[in-house]
Order: C-alpha cells, then sequence, then structure tokens
C-alpha cells in the first residue's frame, strides 16, 4: 500500500480541518473540530487518519465520537463511528477498509460497549462484513405545510413542472391536512431559554419510553445545541409548573423544518401539544414543512401521525447498526429496535 493508518495527532490539525472543508463541503471546519471532536462532555473523538507515504500528507480519516447511553439501567461508554473522508485522488484504494478496524479498536480499548453507525444502503455490505448487528431502519415523517413549494424542489423548473408542481399542491392541500388542534388549557408551550436542572429530571421520566436512550441530561443537550451554534430553535412544554417536553428545531436550507430532538413524559397530551406548536411556529417563518426522522417504531409515531404526519416512502434506507467493542458479547436487546429511542440529533 502507497499509505498506512494510524492515531490523529495534534500535528494534523490543518490537513484534518482541510479535509472536513473538502470533504463534508462546510465552512470553517475548525469551529467543527474545536465544538464537536474536542468540547464533548463525554470525552474527545478518536480520530484514525491514512497517511500518503510519499508526501507524509493525511488523506483520509475516520472518527467516533463518545457518548453515554442508557441500557437497561446501565451507563455505558459508546462511540459513534463518523465524518469518514477519503481524498478525492485516493479513493478507490480500499483506505475505508483499513481505516475501520483500526477505530472500532480503539473504541475497545477506550472502554466503549459497542459502536454504532448510520450507513445508507450502499456502505451496508462493508459494514456487514465487519459483524454489524442491525437494529432498525430509520423512516422519515413528514407535514407538509406548503405542498406546491415542496413539488418544486423535486419536479423539473419548467412550464409543464410548475404546473405538475401546482396540481401536486392542490391535491395535497385537500388530501394532506394538518390535524385540527384542540386546545388544553393545562399545557403552554414556551421558546426554550436554557437548559436548566429541569432536564435531567424530564429524561430520567421519559427514559421509561424505551430501556436504551442517549443520556439527555442539560450538559449533553447544552454541548449538542448550544455550543454548536447552529440555525435552531427550540420549545419547551409545560404542564402548570412542570416541564413536561422539548423540541429542538433545525431550519434546513431548503425550506424544511427538522425536529432533531424531541422528548416528552408518557403524557399524551403534553406530545400533541408539543408538535402542534412546532407546527405553528414553522408556519410562521414561512416553512414549507416540518419533518421528524427516527427508527421505524419510535414511541411517538402515533401522536405525530394524529397531528398530520406522514410516513415518507424511501426518504432513508439507513440503518442504525452495531459493532461489538469492549463487551464480548452484546445484550440481545440491544439488537432489537423496540428498546430503542433514537431522534436525528443522535445520528449527527
Amino acid at each position: 500500500m502507497d499509505y498506512f493508518v494510524r492515531e490523529y495527532r495534534g500535528s494534523d490539525r490543518e490537513e484534518l480541518v482541510s479535509l472536513l472543508e473538502r470533504g463534508l463541503n462546510i465552512e470553517r471546519a475548525d469551529d467543527r473540530l474545536r465544538s464537536v471532536y474536542e468540547a464533548n462532555p463525554a470525552g474527545p473523538a478518536l480520530v484514525s487518519v491514512a497517511e500518503d507515504r510519499s508526501s507524509g500528507k493525511v488523506i483520509a480519516a475516520y472518527a467516533v465520537f463518545p457518548f453515554r447511553l442508557m441500557a437497561e439501567g446501565e451507563v455505558l461508554l459508546v462511540g459513534q463511528r463518523g465524518d469518514l473522508i477519503v481524498d478525492r485522488s485516493f479513493r478507490g484504494q480500499g483506505i475505508f477498509k483499513a481505516l475501520r478496524p483500526h477505530v472500532v479498536a480503539r473504541a475497545s480499548e477506550a472502554g466503549m460497549a459497542f459502536t454504532l453507525s448510520m450507513p445508507n444502503p450502499a456502505a451496508w455490505a462493508g459494514h456487514r462484513s465487519m459483524g454489524c448487528t442491525e437494529v432498525g431502519r430509520l423512516v422519515t415523517m413528514l407535514l407538509p405545510l406548503d405542498a406546491t413549494r415542496i413539488a418544486r424542489r423535486y419536479l423539473p423548473g419548467n412550464v409543464l413542472g410548475s404546473v405538475a408542481s401546482h396540481i401536486v399542491g392542490v391535491v395535497g392541500g385537500l388530501l394532506w391536512r394538518e390535524a385540527r388542534f384542540r386546545d388544553r388549557g393545562e399545557y403552554t408551550c414556551h421558546p426554550l431559554s436554557a437548559f436548566d436542572e429541569r432536564f435531567d429530571q424530564l429524561w430520567q421520566e421519559a427514559s421509561s419510553l424505551r430501556a436504551i436512550m442517549t443520556i439527555r441530561d442539560r450538559t449533553y443537550l447544552h454541548w449538542r445545541w448550544t455550543i454548536l451554534g447552529r440555525d435552531q430553535w427550540a420549545l419547551t412544554v409545560e404542564r402548570g409548573s412542570r416541564l413536561a417536553g422539548y423540541a429542538l428545531v433545525r431550519r434546513r436550507a431548503d425550506g424544511m423544518a427538522e425536529i432533531k430532538d424531541f422528548l416528552t413524559t408518557q403524557d399524551e397530551g403534553a406530545a400533541t401539544s408539543l408538535i402542534h406548536a412546532v407546527a405553528a411556529q414553522a408556519r410562521t417563518e414561512g416553512m414549507a414543512g416540518v419533518a421528524f426522522q427516527s427508527l421505524e417504531d419510535c414511541p411517538y409515531f402515533d401522536a405525530f401521525q394524529r397531528c398530520g404526519f406522514r410516513i415518507v416512502p424511501r426518504a432513508s434506507g439507513s440503518a442504525l447498526v452495531l459493532v461489538p467493542g469492549a463487551v464480548e458479547v452484546m445484550s440481545p436487546s440491544w439488537g432489537q429496535s423496540s428498546n430503542w429511542y433514537l431522534t436525528a440529533g443522535d445520528r449527527e
């Protein structure tokens, strides 16, 4: 091979920033390196790189991001594999296959019970060769607020496409209506101003929805959503003076509002009130629709459907897959989708 795999070093920082900018098409990748890779409260990311033997340059990178998971009452350190980047000039040389076992081995040595990722269908064969356990498929739910705008994004920009998008918008508006919200006086929704101690109690209460859940305490939420400084907004739902849930929403460049995290207690009224509040805010901001992505048996699916959301066929073929790490044998329950609670925020 004309390259070799090794651990990331501080002296690689400039080259890793360049790879991130070119490979992920993001600006100011140095900010991502500081906030996502280095400021993680569960620990810094483990990064493996491939170095070109002739030039000494870093030509590829693969990271494992640690986080804490509550699994059947036990707190586990696990890792999410991501940010796989291979320089265009060196693709097709098996670099991913060389990086993959390196990062998995490092994660195991660091005490991570397992690593997980959400590969698309094209990458599934490679993950299967690692001995992955497939937990479940990710699905997208959508509430169109402006069906015509959504149709225009996927139809040709000519006269025929314009007419077709108008027809789709009219028909969509008739067939895919948002459920009428019945005001429940005991629930109120407010813009989120800060993550306080109430969020620690909330996630503990809500964790009964599934046996396996990312620990969503205020430290995690502050890092995940405040430090990153994305184009986002958030709402809480309260019942009286008690925090009953929250939704964290990102404004996408395509005019859609995407719910990145959604968590309530086992209170159906809180969930539906919060969903309607998100839709109302998105409409006020002129968004084309609201999307929510999770595993296929998300505990809130019924509430979303009652509010007018529908599953979008083939919107995401990605699957949640696990690779054993420090544990010798994974619990059978870890491979069952019905035991997990996962939202879009957990996969980034």
